[in-house]
């Protein structure tokens, strides 16, 4: 018998102290163990989570110690906000200093989730050899940023908006392990 559970409802139960493990992973779901108590019914700790809309994913088997759901979070931020193509316009006279803004740029954004070399359009030091191009695709929040940042050193970045972005994904986290989806629904398996 499956009966279906709000996700909010789950990710509040392991709140309270309980673990888990993932036992298995498929491209629209993941099944998890939990310690509920009472354990009166082994169908009520097997749990089955379905993402519908999945956009990103990092997960494995395994156990976790904690569970949470955000709909506000650095990861989110690829899903959520429209991709810019940022655009090198000038010579680059402090490649170094250049990299490391672009780098911190990126640590203050995305807290360490996701780095500049993820958004590259090719490795920095071979794109910097000459004084124009596309250097990499963005979020627009990292793109204006970026922009700012160059301007402060006498770099001319140029952006362009190129495509919006289109629902609300969520992330959910199995301690760092994760899946990013529209929607997840729950469900005790018998």
């Amino acid at each position: 018998m499956k009966s279906a559970l709000d996700i909010y409802n789950l990710v509040e139960r392991f709140a309270s102290g309980h673990k888990g493990e993932i036992v298995q992973t498929q491209t629209t779901f993941v099944e998890v163990d939990a310690d509920f108590e009472p354990q009166s019914s082994a169908s009520q700790n097997k749990i089955r989570i379905h993402f519908s809309g999945k956009r990103e994913f990092s997960l494995r088997k395994g156990k976790f110690t904690s569970m949470h759901i955000f709909d506000d979070h650095p990861l989110l931020i690829d899903h959520i906000d429209s991709i810019a193509s940022v655009h090198l316009a000038s010579a680059v006279g402090d490649k170094e200093k250049f990299r490391n803004g672009l780098e911190t740029v990126a640590n203050d954004i995305f807290c360490g989730w996701r780095s500049l070399e993820s958004y590259l359009n090719m490795p920095l030091d071979v794109f910097l050899e000459k004084d124009y191009g596309i250097l990499m695709f963005v979020p627009i929040t990292y793109a204006k940023a970026a922009v700012e940042m160059a301007e402060a050193i006498g770099v001319k970045l140029i952006l362009r908006d190129l495509r919006k972005q289109e629902g609300n994904p969520r992330v959910i986290f199995f301690d760092e392990r994760y899946v990013i989806a529209d929607d997840f629904r729950v469900q005790y398996l018998s």
